[in-house]
């Protein structure tokens, strides 16, 4: 009977146990029901080996089932994109962003194992890495070693990094920075050849921002890789002559001496990359520069090869001599001009540990300046000791506030365009998550309101909107009107507006009345300005009156709406009287509005002057920095005749522009300057009026106007410096 009963409690548990392993795992079924088969038959025929055979099963099946589970969470928890660079010292990353420690590798052929896949990007066989790795040894022991190899390289990697398929093998998940480079080139070489000039220099910059170094040789490399490191720079060297002749092109010359310096810095360079780069130095007033680049051709090809200059060349060289006939006896070395960002990016790599490294990544994708707290939460460990180095080697700028940022928005597009699109996600989402966690939603709508206007005027357009948008459910209707003109205004001042962005004005102004707001405060004042500043249709308002209703640092709207219905005169008049230029929104504002008014008063010296004041007194990039570096390239290219001061005005208007948002004013003033540039100032006066035409929207008579004051004939004034 006590038999009976253990052999029924066997059964019970054996069955349970058969049931958790059906349920869990497909691939246990059969040996699921083969157990319960030998179950039933032990109860029939008393046999005790066919239980322990039973149990022998069960035993398996569960230690099959926590294997199989064990390994299905690594699988989880190895989730994500690895990442791997060889352009440069090795690094690799795991899918969190973790560095891996040289020590993890355990030896040198783990290394160059992965090196050799990595390099590849494409599957290889395993004879032929055990052709490469392991040379002089016999066919069992090197696929032995290949094995071992392969389980190091999963355990450091991840094991589903690293996939075999027959005999071959191949990387899984990974992000390697040599793939993308090709890929990068092929894309640029495509683009010149569709004469998408724009698209070949952007992928010609991001590709340049990858390749830190050559790929470099390791004293015990058995990979054979001298015709793919020749590949690689004959590769890298086309698609920046490309990349320099489209930034010509596109008129850009500056553009295109950092491109092609680096071609004939780095490597053999090809003759069409001398003389496009001697054209560039030209472009840019630098004759001298043009001449020594002549020299160092003449001089290159005449070591290498033993020939002369091409007529072609020697053409753009006499064109040099009869511009500056003074030759240059004793040329100076190149690369002694301004670095380029590439150029900073690849020192600070050099030179960062990783602490640092990370911290000025995180930096770097922050969306404007970014707290140092936010910074060390995101990071999860304090970071005042990193981004104290980063201050120190001036690559970091902070404000006023203690906020940080990097110091050059090109350096930051090159950081940004160095990183893998996973591993910037990854950050973006991480400091997204400590500043949201900063944002209390039951804090005083005031606060709310104060830090939405902060974050306006230094252009973090989405995070203004996210917190006017938590003020706006503020018990106080004054903030609630307040909030709600904040949430409205980055549409207003891109030229987006239209017709809901004026509904959702007046709507708001009528509900501010409806909960106990007089009909002509200035909160239901600035909600009716935004209305017709959106669309100026839309409401009749009497800019005399509402400059009188408005608080004082809200006139700057008025202003605006005076210029855009072509009442200069008055819009300048309140600009001279206005009394918030120390306000973070208002008065950079208003100070832009001034430089416009005054323009329109035929005085583009003094213009230009105000401009420059106003881009200058910024640290951060402000909301009106790219109408304002815009039109200070307009005033440039008409008024001084100064080409190359435009052309770096209009670089760093592309810079300044979040996401490569461009509002209709902001387009309308790199159009004029642009068209000045490419055309010349006579040519450019026809141009600009086509444009103008297809710019004629009923936000923008009033600016056609300034510029048509810009474009007719003046007297000459002093320079400004």
């Amino acid at each position: 009977m006590a038999e009976a009963r253990r052999l029924s409690g066997g059964s019970r548990l054996r069955s349970a146990a058969a049931a958790m392993v059906l349920g869990a795992l497909g691939w246990l079924a059969l040996r699921a029901v083969g157990a319960g088969l030998l179950f039933a038959a032990a109860a029939l025929a008393g046999s005790m080996s066919i239980a322990v055979v039973g149990d022998t099963v069960v035993v398996e099946a569960i230690a099959g089932a926590v294997v199989a589970a064990g390994v299905r969470r690594r699988r989880l928890e190895d989730d994500g994109w690895a990442e791997v660079r060889l352009l440069g010292p090795l690094s690799v990353r795991l899918a969190g962003g973790r560095r891996v420690a040289p020590s993890a590798w355990r030896s040198s052929k783990n290394v160059d194992l992965l090196r050799m896949l990595a390099l590849a990007g494409r599957p290889i066989l395993a004879d032929e890495a055990m052709a490469l790795l392991w040379p002089g040894a016999d066919e069992r022991k090197a696929r032995a070693s290949l094995r071992t190899a392969v389980f190091e390289v999963r355990r450091v990697l991840g094991q589903h990094h690293v996939v075999r398929d027959g005999e071959h093998l191949s990387l899984a998940d990974v992000w390697v920075d040599v793939n993308v480079f090709r890929a990068l080139a092929a894309s640029a070489r495509a683009a010149f050849e569709a004469g998408e000039f724009e698209a070949c220099v952007r992928a010609a910059r991001r590709a340049e921002a990858l390749h830190v170094a050559p790929v470099a040789a390791r004293a015990t490399d058995s990979i054979p890789q001298s015709e793919l490191l020749a590949e690689l720079d004959d590769l890298r060297r086309d698609m920046l002559v490309d990349a320099g002749h489209s930034a010509l092109a596109l008129g850009r010359p500056s553009v295109a001496v950092e491109l092609l310096r680096e071609v004939v810095r780095d490597s053999l360079p090809l003759e069409r990359a001398f003389r496009c780069l001697m054209v560039a130095y030209e472009s840019t007033g630098e004759v001298g520069l043009a001449l020594q680049t002549y020299e160092r051709c003449r001089e290159t090809l005449a070591e290498e090869l033993g020939v002369d200059p091409s007529p072609q060349t020697q053409q753009v060289f006499q064109r040099l001599l009869a511009a500056q006939p003074a030759a240059v006896d004793e040329p100076a070395p190149l690369g002694g001009e301004a670095a380029g960002p590439a150029d900073g990016l690849h020192r600070l790599l050099s030179c960062l540990d990783d602490d640092d490294l990370d911290a000025l990544l995180l930096v770097a994708v922050a969306d404007g300046d970014v707290r140092t707290d936010e910074i060390a939460e995101a990071y999860g460990a304090p970071v005042d000791a990193a981004v104290g180095a980063l201050l120190d080697l001036g690559c970091v700028s902070r404000s006023r506030a203690g906020a940080v940022r990097v110091r050059d928005p090109r350096l930051r597009d090159c950081l940004r365009d160095w990183m893998r699109p996973q591993h910037r996600e990854q950050l973006e989402a991480r400091l997204a998550a400590a500043s949201a966690e900063r944002v209390d939603p039951t804090a005083p709508g005031r606060d709310l309101v104060a830090r939405a206007r902060a974050a306006l005027a230094e252009r973090r357009l989405a995070e203004a909107q996210h917190l006017a948008r938590l003020a706006a459910s503020s018990p106080d209707h004054d903030v609630r009107a307040e909030a709600v003109a904040l949430s409205l205004l980055p549409e207003v001042l891109g030229g987006a507006g239209g017709d809901w962005v004026a509904g959702a004005a007046l709507e708001a102004a009528r509900e501010h009345t409806s909960c106990g707001g007089s009909p002509t405060s200035p909160h239901r004042r600035r909600l009716e300005c935004l209305a017709a500043l959106a669309e100026p249709t839309s409401v009749d308002l009497d800019p005399d009156v509402l400059a009188i209703d408005l608080d004082p640092r809200d006139r700057w709207m008025v202003a605006r709406l005076l210029l855009r219905s072509g009442r200069l005169e008055d819009a300048a008049l309140l600009a001279d009287v206005f009394e918030g230029y120390d306000d973070t929104l208002a008065g950079p504002l208003m100070l832009l509005i001034r430089a416009h008014a005054v323009l329109a008063q035929r005085e583009p010296a003094e213009s230009l002057r105000l401009l420059e004041h106003l881009v200058d007194g910024l640290t951060v990039p402000s909301l009106v920095l790219p109408e304002a570096l815009g039109t200070a390239a307009a005033i440039a290219a008409v008024h001084l005749g100064d080409a190359r001061r435009a052309e770096l005005l209009l670089a760093d208007y592309e810079h300044a522009l979040e996401d490569g948002a461009e509002g209709a004013n902001e387009r309308f003033w790199r159009l004029l300057a642009r068209s000045t540039v490419v055309a010349g100032p006579e040519l450019a006066r026809v141009s600009f009026r086509t444009r103008a035409e297809e710019l004629a929207t009923a936000s923008l008579p009033g600016y056609r106007r300034i510029a048509a004051c810009l474009l007719e004939p003046h007297r000459p004034v002093a320079v400004v410096a």
